[in-house]
Formats: structure tokens, sequence, C-alpha cells
């Protein structure tokens, strides 16, 4: 409304020019997460090759196309391209953009472990430790019997570590160790990180000898080759 006594633009007692600072004053102010994406500045603690391994476009087509569409401008996300892109996301550390792109493919298909286990590593970047162990374990519900589960395993075992629940860390740890040896898996850097958290939560219950026999079995499989994610441990 135009204000009689003043002469200037009023909307609720405020004047236009004030509620113009206030609105750039605001924007400055907040951010892009939001409440329920709880915390930010999380370190990335992930599966790096496993990650990796998971974006080769044959194995996530990035879209649908409809049928008979052949314009790349109509293209409808999938499950599979939300994964795809989530993990792209957890690469660049934008962890609340990269559960968003996961929680899409869990909408989209409940029960694809890839997409739970993918949240679950955004959260843990989040340092949402206990909402990610829920995920990590809806993840193992889901994972088929090659081995796969290793990584939800280690991560369980790495967030019950930010937990202080050192004593059931450790046996996730250790249950990661055995799901890998079954998987197959190459990734030698991603076994090493599991040993190193091993380490942490023996040492952590007061085990030494326990503790350092991880740690010299994470030395020895640490390979040259730099990874794009870095466990807690050195």
């Amino acid at each position: 409304m135009r204000s009689v006594l003043s002469g200037k633009w009023q909307i609720a007692g405020w004047s236009l020019p004030a509620l113009v600072i206030m609105g750039v004053l605001f924007c400055f102010c907040t951010t892009a997460v939001t409440a329920d994406d709880g915390y930010t500045d999380g370190a990335p603690l992930g599966a790096p090759n496993w990650i990796l391994e998971r974006m080769d476009t044959s194995i996530m087509p990035d879209y649908y196309l409809p049928p008979n569409t052949t314009s790349d401008e109509v293209r409808v996300p999938t499950a599979t391209s939300y994964i795809n892109s989530g993990n792209t996301l957890l690469t660049s550390g934008s962890f609340a953009e990269a559960k968003g792109a996961f929680e899409n493919a869990i909408n989209m298909k409940s029960d694809t472990y890839d997409a739970w286990v993918g949240r679950a590593l955004a959260l843990e970047g989040l340092k949402r430790y206990q909402t990610s162990e829920e995920s990590y374990r809806k993840a193992i519900s889901l994972a088929a019997a090659d081995g796969s589960a290793w990584v939800a395993h280690a991560g369980v075992g790495r967030v019950l570590i930010e937990l202080k629940k050192y004593e059931d860390a450790a046996a996730s740890l250790e249950t990661a160790i055995d799901e890998y040896a079954k998987s197959g898996s190459t990734n030698i850097d991603d076994l090493a990180s599991i040993y190193n958290h091993l380490a942490e939560a023996k040492n952590k219950l007061g085990l030494a000898d326990e503790a350092a026999a991880a740690k010299e079995k994470a030395s020895s499989l640490k390979s040259k080759t730099a990874t794009v994610f870095k466990g807690n441990s050195s």
C-alpha cells in the first residue's frame, strides 16, 4: 500500500528500500543446505574406486528416451541416471545434492543397492552418522551374495567409529574384509582404507597388538595410485 504520511511505498510498515536491503542481506546470510540436510563440511569418506566403476555409462545409461522419440531434448531421468549423477556429485564433495539424487533413485526403485549405498555415503559426508548407518544397513539387506556388500559393511564400520561404538565397528569392518575377499575386487586402496579404520577401532578398544597388525596390513596394501576419497586414518 502507499503511505499517506511518508509518501513512500510501504508493506506492513516497512518502506520499499528497507525491504530491498533486507532481501539482499537474507540472500547473503542463507546457505544452500536445508535443515533436513543437517551438516556441511563433512570429509569425503567412501569407496572411491567402487564409485568410479559405477559411473561407467555402459553400466548406468544416462536417460530413458520415450518410444518414438529421437530428440535428446526429451530425456526422462531413470533410477540409474539419478545414481550416476549422485556418484558424480559424491566425487566432487557435493553431498547434499548427491543425497537428493540418490533419494530420487530410491523413489523410483526402492530395492536398488547402489542407491542406498550412495545415500549412505552422502549422509556420511554430511556427518549425519546415525541416518547413514540406517541407509548402509538397508543396502546390506539388498546386497547380492557376490561380496558386493563389503562397501556397505565398511561404511557401517566407519560411522560406528564416529558414534564411538568401537566393538561393533570392528565387527563390521572385519565383515567388510571377508566380503571384499568374496567380491574378487582388485581395488587395493579401498581394502587398505578398511584395514586403517579397523586399526582405529582396535586401538580405541585398547587392543594395541591387533591395531598394529591391521595398520601394518594396510601399509602393505597401499598402492601408489591416488584416490579420490581418503579415510579418517592415514
